[in-house]
């Protein structure tokens, strides 16, 4: 039966040889792919994020103009009205004209 263990020999020589290329393409071939995909990925986030950043910053400076613009109505309002008071008050009192 010296056929029989020649055999045996070969198929495990091939099995353990299946594995080997099998390892060796994973880790040769497959990982570096995967973190080339994953790099990608990464990259596309980070545009991602930046640009929603910009867009938040500017959201955030047109709504700090609308308020600086709305405390500058208010307060000039507000200053006319006393304005307004304090001219009105001697006449209330019966001592303006």
């Amino acid at each position: 039966m010296p056929d029989a263990d020649l055999l045996k020999h070969a198929l495990d020589f091939g099995s353990f040889g299946l594995i080997a290329w099998l390892f060796f393409h994973t880790y040769t071939r497959l990982i570096p792919r995967l973190e080339d995909r994953l790099d990608a990925i990464i990259a596309r986030f980070e545009e991602t994020l930046e640009r929603q950043h910009a867009d938040c910053n500017e959201s955030l400076a047109r709504q700090q103009q609308k308020f600086d613009e709305i405390l500058t109505k208010t307060r000039d309002a507000h200053e006319r009205d006393w304005s307004r008071i304090a001219d009105a008050l001697p006449k209330i009192n019966g001592l303006g004209n």
